[in-house]
């Protein structure tokens, strides 16, 4: 995955601002962060069949790195200065998008699917923040659900690095896809 922050522009666009806290002063929303056009290089391009399982594992990092930027986001216009209580990644959602004529890409070239968030400055302290194991078969989109760990104060800038980790084999030809992270955001 290349960018997410500012990346928010491909797929849902940002949901607004909902709900409220009760009477401890702290207020709750979602935040979506689209994630651009990612490519998994196949396993060579082009193949006469993909009626076979190419031999070899996939790249872990085959999905990539991104950057989830939170200061530009719609939802915290207006809101004037805040500190966050608590950022929770919910779910990722991703889907398959521009196939070749003909091509009929999938998943299943996937096993498993995790994705860590690091501190920009310190990529040391790393925690996975949404996990899916096993991938479905046969599917053209995912919903990789959220662990539940609050990254807040991950935030450097109201930004942080989102690493995604998968197991699995090379697909036969380049897969592409697109998603959206979704986020719910308490500030005070």
């Amino acid at each position: 995955m290349r960018r997410g922050g500012a990346l928010v522009g491909l797929v849902l666009g940002v949901l607004g601002a909902c709900g409220g806290g009760g009477g401890d002063g702290l207020v709750s929303f979602d935040v979506d962060i689209d994630i651009d056009e990612t490519t998994v290089p196949g396993f060579a391009d082009p193949l006469p069949s993909c009626e076979f399982t190419p031999a070899g594992d996939l790249a872990s990092d085959a999905f990539g790195e991104f950057t989830f930027d939170f200061s530009g986001e719609e939802e915290f216009e207006g809101r004037g200065p805040f500190e966050l209580e608590k950022v929770v990644l919910e779910r990722i959602r991703v889907r398959i998008v521009n196939e070749a004529s003909g091509d009929t890409d999938n998943f299943d070239f996937v096993d498993t699917i995790k994705l860590f968030a690091e501190d920009p400055t310190n990529p040391q302290d790393s925690r996975l923040v949404a996990e899916l194991d096993p991938v479905p078969d046969g599917v053209k989109e995912l919903v990789i659900p959220g662990t539940g760990i609050d990254v807040a104060d991950l935030l450097a800038e109201d930004t942080f690095v989102g690493r995604a980790e998968a197991t699995g084999r090379p697909p036969c030809d380049e897969v592409n896809f697109v998603g959206v992270a979704e986020f719910e955001v308490t500030i005070f």
